[in-house]
């Protein structure tokens, strides 16, 4: 299975909140889940979402993925172009 990586389409867990909708983000060596549903620590990018989290420091390892229940999310075409 592919590994999600920063600006790679995501769902995950933030806490006990599903998020169905996410994109992974990196700013000042920081990782962030940008979404529409937790407010958090806020990134200057959120790549279009309301929100932002942040979830650590340095690179997106493998404990990160596992502790949030990352997942890469595979649109069909038709998702893409209502994006």
């Amino acid at each position: 299975m592919r590994k999600p990586k920063i600006g790679s389409r995501i769902s995950c867990n933030i806490g006990n909140k599903e998020i169905d909708d996410a994109k992974l983000q990196s700013e000042k060596g920081m990782i962030f889940i940008c979404q529409n549903i937790v407010e958090g620590s806020e990134c200057l990018n959120k790549l279009g979402y309301k929100y932002s989290w942040a979830i650590g420091e340095g690179k997106l390892d493998d404990e990160l993925i596992e502790y949030h229940n990352m997942k890469l999310k595979f649109l069909t075409q038709s998702q893409r172009l209502n994006l």
